[in-house]
């Protein structure tokens, strides 16, 4: 069975938060094929020039456009576009991506066990600064490549390591049955997203192929590192543990470990975050530490 193969409902749902990007949003589209089994929501996060946003709207009538009248960030995006998906499956993509031009026939043809609950693919990476490829797929598509190569006892590892939401085809049910959704942070929302949909998948695949490129540029989030960006996404990562407690980031690890060296109003927010989270900070850092004597000695982080 195709994934793409009826025209009684759209098999496949596309859900791209937007935000002040019109011209990236225009070309994210046209990367994909208008066709009546492929539902595409845009949810614009309240775009100033909303101008010309109408304009990218007008060019693509089958795209179905919803607009927030005030802003609430990507994850708040991408569940009302999950509140109105009507496909089997989900894919998630950035204004300022977009898909690779051989994915759609490969996806054509991809037959689809009942069973498989997530399809992880690969990507490529540019830097619209400066054209070039870059780096920023690399440790996914590492991920597909040892998932592929059966180097890891169960699939756990690739579920709880691909932590984007770009680059993988996720069966809607799954989300919907057990509201799986993204929390309302401005970074690092897609990690709890895909930590909490782990844990409610019981079987995945994966594919040498790639899907999708992700792109990068300066002023970006993922380019920020402000003091305020790393609170948020240290809180994160409290989330995260709080769901999988195996489950560690850097920013995590970080924080906890150079506790003793921030200012007095910083530690004393840090403990209100630990205390709000449940955490044990000794065990937190001992686990931790372990973690990473594992990734030193087996390079392949999780999240």
């Amino acid at each position: 069975m195709s994934i793409l193969n009826t025209i009684m409902r759209p098999l496949l749902t596309i859900i791209i938060p937007h935000k002040d990007t019109p011209t990236l949003l225009r070309r994210c589209i046209a990367s994909i094929p208008n066709r009546q089994d492929i539902q595409t929501i845009v949810v614009d996060d309240h775009t100033e020039n909303v101008k010309a946003v109408r304009e990218v709207q007008e060019m693509f009538p089958a795209v179905t456009f919803i607009y927030k009248d005030k802003q609430v960030g990507a994850g708040f995006s991408r569940n009302t576009g999950l509140e109105k998906a009507e496909g089997e499956w989900i894919i998630f993509a950035d204004a300022d991506d977009y898909f690779d031009d051989n994915f759609w026939a490969f996806l054509d043809s991809l037959p689809l066990d009942a069973s498989t609950d997530v399809i992880y693919l690969k990507s490529r990476s540019i830097d619209l600064d400066t054209g070039k490829e870059s780096d920023r797929a690399a440790y996914y598509n590492g991920l597909v490549d040892r998932f592929l190569r059966h180097e890891w006892r169960s699939e756990e590892r690739i579920l709880l390591s691909y932590d984007v939401p770009w680059g993988k085809i996720m069966r809607n049910a799954v989300i919907q049955e057990n509201t799986v959704r993204f929390p309302q942070l401005m970074v690092a929302q897609d990690t709890v997203f895909s930590v909490t949909l782990a844990t409610k998948v019981r079987h995945v695949k994966a594919y040498n192929q790639v899907m999708y490129v992700v792109t990068s540029h300066s002023g970006s989030l993922t380019t920020l590192n402000s003091q305020e960006m790393k609170r948020v996404r240290f809180i994160s990562s409290l989330m995260v543990n709080k769901i999988c407690p195996s489950v560690f980031t850097d920013s995590y690890l970080d924080k906890l470990i150079g506790i003793g060296k921030t200012n007095r109003k910083e530690f004393l927010w840090c403990l209100k975050m630990l205390v709000l989270y449940r955490v044990n900070p000794l065990s937190a850092i001992f686990r931790g530490i372990a973690y990473k004597w594992g990734m030193w000695r087996h390079p392949a982080k999780s999240c």
